[in-house]
């Protein structure tokens, strides 16, 4: 059997974001617009990432906020171009060209079986 590593992230409790991410979108948007100014961007967008991945499981809500803010950051210092998602147009139903013709087989099998002449 091989041995497997876990593989750990380690952030200090100590040097926190200053929010929450149960805090509404404008008070989370309006911190990190504070925090663009003094912390470098692979810095802020790097703790982003790694708190996304470690609450994915526990915390999805919090994931997903994390992941919406490191968006944000992205999308505002303009280091990468990230587009917002656009909603999926659900497909349409296939319809045929031509009617569906009867099968001719079951006509076939009737004249087989019918009786003539008695």
């Amino acid at each position: 059997m091989s041995h497997v590593s876990v593989v750990r992230i380690h952030i200090n409790p100590n040097h926190h974001l200053g929010y929450h991410f149960s805090d509404p979108v404008a008070v989370r948007h309006h911190r990190l617009d504070e925090l663009m100014k003094t912390v470098p961007y692979a810095k802020l967008v790097g703790r982003l990432n790694a708190a996304s991945v470690l609450l994915k499981n526990n915390s999805p809500r919090a994931s997903a906020a994390a992941r919406s803010d490191m968006h944000y950051v992205q999308r505002k210092m303009g280091k990468k171009k990230v587009q917002k998602k656009k909603k999926r147009m659900t497909p349409t139903k296939k319809t045929r060209k031509s009617p569906k013709k009867s099968s001719k087989r079951g006509r076939k099998q009737k004249r087989k079986f019918s009786i003539k002449g008695i």
